[in-house]
C-alpha cells in the first residue's frame, strides 16, 4: 500500500511555476502603434519594438510568422529571450481562449492547465462565458486550482449560468473553497431547481463548516422525503459526519429497506458499538441488501461470524458481497475460487477484491476487462439502491451505449486506469505481468498511464521492461512512450533523440485533441481531482515536448517552435502554455 500511495503521489504532482518573469512591455502600449511602424521594425536581439512586434502578431493570429521569425532570431544567435518567450506563449494561449471553435476553446484551457500561470485569468474570464457547456465546465474546474478574489468572483457569476450543471459544479468548488457565501448559493440553487433533485445538495452541504450547512442536513434528514433523507445519510457517511450519529442510529428502526440500507453503512463506517443489537437484527432481514449491509458493518466492529456470512453470499455469486470481501483479509481463498466462474463480471470482480487486498491472483484475470477484445465490453460502477454497496457492472456494445451516452465511454476508460493504479498494490511480479499483456495487447488508451506507472515505480524490472518494450515492433505509440518515461529517469541512451525524430516525422502535425472532462457528481475519489487530460498521440506530442522542453536548451525550444509554427493554430492555443512553462 505505501508503494502504492508513493507512485499516485508522484502521478498527481502538480508543479507550481516558479521565478515567473515579468514583461517589460505591456500589450495596452501597442494600441497606438500602427501596424506599418511594428513590420517595419528591423530585427535585432535587443530591440524592444522588435519584441513587441512579435508580440503583435501572435496576439492577431499571425503565429506562423511570428514564431518563425522569433525561431530564426535565437538560432542565429544560440540564445532565447525568455522574456519575450513568456509573452508570446501568453499572448497565443489568450487568442485560443477567443476562438469560436469548441476545440480551440479546450485546447486554450489545456495551455492554462501547463502553465498554471494566474495572469492567465483573462482567458479563463473568456472560456466562463462560453456557448458550449463543456468550455465552461473545464474552465470552472480550473479555476477552483488558482483561488484568487477574480477566481471566486467568476465561480459566484457562474451560479446564474443557464446550465444546471455549470451552477452545481461552481458550487462544488465554492464549497471546497469553504467560501463565506457557499451555503448561500447552494440554498439559492436549490430554490430553483424541481425537489427531484434536491438529493444531490446534501453531497455539498455534508462538506460546508458552517451552522447553517449543518442546520439544512438535520432539518432534511428529519422532515424531508424517504430520497433525501437517504441522500443526507450517504453524504454525511462519506464525509465521517459523526456529529449526525444521534439522529441517524434513529432511521435504524425504521422500514423503508433502502433508507435502513444506507443508515447502516452510516453506523457501519463510523464503527458505532451503540448499534451492533441493531445490526444483528437487520443481519435477519428479508431483503439481501439490507442483511449484507448489516453483516458489512458488524465484521468492521469485528464478527467473525459476520465474515462467514459475506463469504457465503459470494460464493452465491452476489457481486455486492464479492465487492465487500475486498475489504476483509483473510478471505482471499474463497476470491480465489470465483476467478473460475462461468460468470465473467462474478470473475472481473472476484479479481478487483483480490486486487485491494494485495493478491496477484487478482492481477493476471483483470485483464478481461482491462484489455478490449471484439466483444466491445465497458465497465462502470454500481451502486445499490440504499447507495450503501458497491459493485463493477459490464457495458455490453459499448460503442453503441457511447452514441446515446458519450460520457460512458469516458467514465468506463477512468474506472480502468483506476484499477490499473489499484493494480500496483499487488506482488510486483504479477503487475509486471500484467503490464506485459497490456503492452503485447496493444492498448493503446492504457499505454500512456502504464509507462508513467512503470516509471514512477523505479526497480530494476520495470526499467528492464521499459528498456525491451521501447523496441516493441509495430507499435510507435509504445516505443515513444517507453522513450519518454526512459528519457525522463535520465537513463542512457538515444532517447531524446527519438523523441524529437518522432516529433519532426508528425507533419502535418495533427490535431491535439482533449478527453471530455465529468462534472463533480459523476467522478468518485480521486477522479475528482481535474486534470484537462489529451487523448494518447495528444498526450504523448505535449509530455514529449515537456520533457525535451525542461532541458532549456537552444534545440529544445527551437523543436518546440517548429512544432507550433507547422501545426494548426488550434495546437499552438495548447502548446503556448508550455512556451510559458519553459519561461519560468
Amino acid at each position: 500500500m505505501g508503494r502504492s500511495l508513493e507512485v499516485s503521489a508522484k502521478l498527481h504532482r502538480i508543479k507550481s511555476p516558479k521565478n515567473r518573469l515579468n514583461s517589460p512591455f505591456a500589450l495596452t502600449s501597442l494600441v497606438w502603434l500602427t501596424p506599418l511602424i511594428l513590420l517595419a521594425a528591423p530585427l535585432g536581439a535587443d530591440n524592444e519594438y522588435e519584441g513587441s512586434r512579435l508580440i503583435f502578431l501572435a496576439s492577431k493570429g499571425e503565429l506562423a510568422r511570428s514564431l518563425k521569425e522569433l525561431r530564426l532570431a535565437g538560432e542565429e544567435v544560440s540564445s532565447y529571450d525568455l522574456t519575450l518567450l513568456r509573452q508570446i506563449g501568453k499572448a497565443i494561449v489568450q487568442l485560443g481562449s477567443r476562438s469560436k471553435s469548441k476545440e480551440g476553446q479546450l485546447l486554450s484551457l489545456l495551455g492554462i492547465e501547463i502553465t498554471g500561470d494566474p495572469e492567465l485569468m483573462p482567458a479563463l474570464r473568456s472560456a466562463c462565458s462560453s456557448l458550449h457547456p463543456e468550455v465552461q465546465l473545464a474552465a470552472l474546474q480550473l479555476l477552483a486550482k488558482f483561488r484568487t478574489d477574480a477566481s471566486v468572483e467568476l465561480l459566484l457569476r457562474a451560479m446564474s449560468s443557464p446550465f444546471i450543471i455549470i451552477r452545481l459544479e461552481a458550487a462544488f468548488h465554492l464549497v471546497q473553497m469553504q467560501h463565506a457565501d457557499a451555503f448561500c448559493a447552494i440554498q439559492s440553487l436549490m430554490c430553483k431547481v424541481v425537489p427531484e433533485l434536491h438529493p444531490l445538495f446534501p453531497e455539498l452541504l455534508a462538506q460546508l463548516n458552517s451552522l447553517e450547512a449543518d442546520g439544512e442536513l438535520r432539518r432534511s434528514l428529519n422532515q424531508g422525503g424517504p430520497a433525501m433523507q437517504r441522500s443526507v445519510v450517504l453524504a454525511a457517511s462519506h464525509y465521517s459526519r459523526d456529529d449526525l450519529l444521534p439522529d441517524i442510529r434513529k432511521l435504524l428502526s425504521r422500514k423503508d429497506p433502502l433508507l435502513l440500507e444506507s443508515a447502516i453503512a452510516f453506523v457501519g463506517t463510523l464503527r458505532d458499538s451503540d448499534s451492533i443489537s441493531a445490526l444483528k437484527r437487520l443481519a435477519r432481514h428479508p431483503e439481501s441488501s439490507v442483511r449484507l449491509a448489516a453483516l458489512k458493518g458488524l465484521h468492521r466492529l469485528g464478527s467473525k461470524k459476520a465474515q462467514v456470512l459475506i463469504e457465503q453470499s459470494a460464493l452465491n455469486e452476489n457481486l455486492y458481497a464479492i465487492n465487500a470481501l475486498g475489504e476483509i483479509k483473510g478471505s482471499e481463498e474463497p476470491l480465489a475460487s470465483l476467478l473460475g466462474s462461468e460468470n465473467l463480471e462474478v470473475r472481473i470482480n472476484a479479481a478487483f477484491a483480490l486486487v485491494q487486498l494485495g493478491d496477484g491472483r487478482g492481477a493476471t484475470l483483470l485483464r478481461e476487462i482491462l484489455i478490449s477484445d471484439a466483444q466491445d465490453l465497458g465497465l462502470k460502477p454500481e451502486t445499490s439502491p440504499g447507495g450503501g454497496l458497491h459493485a463493477l457492472r459490464l457495458i455490453s456494445c459499448l460503442k453503441q451505449q457511447a452514441k446515446k451516452d458519450p460520457s460512458c465511454t469516458e467514465i468506463s476508460t477512468r474506472l480502468r486506469e483506476a484499477i490499473l493504479v489499484r493494480a500496483l498494490e499487488v506482488e510486483e511480479e504479477a503487475f509486471l505481468q500484467l503490464a506485459q499483456e497490456i503492452f503485447a495487447a496493444q492498448q493503446n488508451d492504457l499505454i500512456p498511464l502504464l509507462s508513467q506507472l512503470l516509471e514512477s515505480l523505479g526497480t530494476e524490472k520495470a526499467i528492464a521492461l521499459l528498456e525491451s518494450e521501447h523496441n516493441h515492433p509495430g507499435a510507435p505509440l509504445i516505443r515513444n512512450y517507453c522513450s519518454l518515461a526512459l528519457f525522463r529517469l535520465r537513463r542512457e541512451g538515444p532517447y531524446r533523440e527519438e523523441l524529437s525524430e518522432w516529433i519532426v516525422r508528425q507533419r502535418p502535425i495533427a490535431d491535439l485533441q482533449v478527453r471530455p472532462s465529468l462534472p463533480w457528481n459523476v467522478m468518485t475519489g480521486t477522479e475528482r481531482r481535474f486534470k484537462l487530460t489529451p487523448e494518447e498521440n495528444s498526450r504523448l506530442m505535449i509530455d514529449a515536448l515537456e520533457a525535451i522542453a525542461s532541458c532549456r536548451d537552444v534545440a529544445a525550444i527551437t523543436l518546440l517552435l517548429q512544432v507550433m509554427e507547422v501545426g494548426p493554430i488550434e495546437n499552438a492555443y495548447a502548446l503556448g502554455g508550455l512556451l510559458m512553462r519553459i519561461a519560468e
